[in-house]
């Protein structure tokens, strides 16, 4: 079982087991009408959850506007917000990705409590420490806690970036990375955490739990590919077209930066555009 535990004001999002191939993406909303109705509870919309306290749809209105469209998700104080995501059995890396707002939690990582002896990765937002990672030990317990740099402001939406690893690396852990709005955290770009538990083999389920009011929008679950440079799923010559405008002009999302990178050097460049060309021609 896969887990991930993700934090704002003391939230969590769980992620666990699935089946099945995966499409692309995998799951992907932005809480917009039809499907979502402003002022209705979320309870039972689009495969949904709410076991305990208020999760509502927001339309955009007193000076907080969505992260993407005109509607949002706001949990209030002790609620939980959960859905199953399935589709994921043959998918060894995977991306989760949703922007999170609110005050945060009142306490640090070092004091959370986290019990999910499951958990792969675990983010928390701090009113003290801001965004906190923990550095699992892969055996269930809790692990390090590790300071992102970035400092919290209510009035800001964050966009949480996790790729997991499932794949054990030479010392057989699972491991994880985290970018807060497309940047690698902590600032030296390089740490890569460890799964609080490597038992946990594929990703099923997104849980959320707020502490305090906090704020969820534009949530998706996305395995790579390798060369769209689009972000559609496909690879083609409209992937060509886009990554000639990256190599000048920079890349907006880290998740379509590193498909973008087909040599895997760490930059979208020429050699890029020479490789992703003979991908689509059929030599590669």
């Amino acid at each position: 079982m896969t887990r991930i535990v993700k934090s704002l004001a003391m939230a969590a999002a769980v992620l666990t087991a699935g089946v099945a191939s995966a499409s692309y993406p995998i799951y992907s909303t932005s809480f917009e009408a039809p499907t979502y109705t402003a002022g209705n509870s979320i309870n039972g919309v689009d495969g949904w959850n709410v076991p305990g306290g208020t999760v509502t749809v927001t339309a955009n209105g007193g000076g907080t506007n969505a992260q993407d469209g005109s509607q949002y998700v706001t949990l209030s104080a002790g609620s939980t917000l959960q859905r199953t995501i399935s589709n994921t059995d043959d998918v060894n890396l995977i991306w989760v990705q949703g922007y999170f707002r609110g005050t945060g939690s009142s306490v640090t990582l070092a004091n959370a409590n986290y019990t999910d002896t499951n958990a792969s990765a675990i983010v928390h937002f701090s009113q003290q420490n801001g965004i906190e990672m923990e550095n699992g030990n892969g055996l269930g317990a809790a692990g390090t806690p590790v300071g992102s740099g970035v400092a919290l402001n209510p009035t800001t939406w964050y966009k949480i970036t996790i790729q997991l690893n499932f794949t054990p690396d030479g010392n057989n852990h699972k491991t994880w990375k985290l970018w807060v709005d497309n940047a690698r955290v902590p600032s030296s770009g390089t740490q890569t955490f460890g799964f609080r538990n490597d038992s946990v083999t594929k990703l099923n389920g997104f849980q959320n739990l707020a502490q305090s009011q906090s704020l969820f929008d534009d949530f998706r679950v996305i395995k790579p590919i390798l060369g769209d440079a689009n972000g559609d799923g496909l690879v083609d010559s409209a992937d060509l077209i886009r990554l000639l405008s990256y190599v000048s002009g920079g890349v907006p999302d880290i998740i379509v930066k590193t498909d973008s990178d087909i040599d895997a050097d760490g930059d979208v460049d020429a050699m890029d555009v020479d490789h992703l060309t003979m991908i689509i021609m059929g030599e590669m």
